[in-house]
């Protein structure tokens, strides 16, 4: 049963560091014969992984502070996806402080400072993702989604990338009624340059490398990959070695 193979494999690979997780609705279809059924059954193995001590993290972005909003950590919409969505308004999980960035985090193992009201650089030095990359966590996905990894802009940080600056957000928190100014910095993209992200090449490399666990279900109809978050660095430093622009591809800003 898929159920039981999608849930074992999740707990092996969340067990001894966090697992970052990207999927769409066609990445658990296999789970269920409705969509509904799908999200619901999803949940529930991300729900028993983490009452097993595994922990899982999945991308509930908002970009609230872009666009002049409060953030509200139980309210706010996901931008990332149906799946992503119907997570939040389960409640089930908890949902770091990140006006710009927030994830859905079932497990224990996460600093609690990311549930507290700070001000901090999303993809620096004092963000989640540099706890992560600390603890070596696995970057992967459901389905054929691994090259949706926003978290290569913190290694593209690290490696000081020419098409990337700092730039400051300031917005406010809604907990429980109560507001809260906060401060975010942000890696974003130089748009001058008409250069976007694009870690398909990326992708690529790491699988060409054979760095990439894949594990596909008996019936074939599901697929759970992911690396090591320092694995993945290491492929980054290499590929904008051979090519700066190597993350990037070209696009129309009109």
């Amino acid at each position: 049963m898929n159920r039981d193979w999608l849930y074992k494999t999740l707990l092996r690979a969340s067990l001894d560091r966090p697992l970052i997780l990207h999927l769409d609705i066609l990445g658990i279809i296999g789970l269920g014969n409705t969509v509904r059924d799908c999200l619901m059954m999803f949940e529930s193995i991300l729900v028993d992984v983490a009452k097993k001590g595994g922990t899982i993290l999945v991308p509930c972005f908002s970009y609230s502070y872009t666009k002049g909003e409060m953030y509200n950590p139980q309210l706010t919409s996901s931008q990332v996806g149906h799946v992503s969505e119907f997570l939040r308004q389960s409640g089930k999980a908890r949902r770091t402080l990140d006006g710009l960035f927030s994830y859905l985090v079932f497990g224990p193992n996460v600093d609690p400072r990311h549930f507290e009201v700070t001000d901090f650089a999303s993809m620096g030095a004092n963000g989640l993702m540099a706890e992560l990359y600390d603890k070596n966590a696995h970057v992967g996905a459901i389905g054929n989604v691994l090259h949706e990894m926003t978290e290569a802009h913190h290694l593209e940080w690290r490696e000081e990338v020419s098409y990337r600056f700092d730039k400051t957000f300031t917005g406010q928190i809604d907990i429980n009624s109560e507001i809260y100014d906060q401060t975010i910095v942000f890696f974003c993209r130089d748009l001058d340059l008409g250069r976007g992200a694009d870690f398909r090449r990326l992708i690529l490399y790491m699988r060409d490398k054979g760095i990439v666990e894949s594990h596909l279900s008996n019936d074939q109809r599901m697929l759970v990959e992911y690396v090591p978050y320092q694995l993945v660095h290491r492929s980054v430093k290499e590929l904008l070695h051979e090519d700066s622009w190597s993350l990037t591809k070209r696009i129309d800003n009109d």
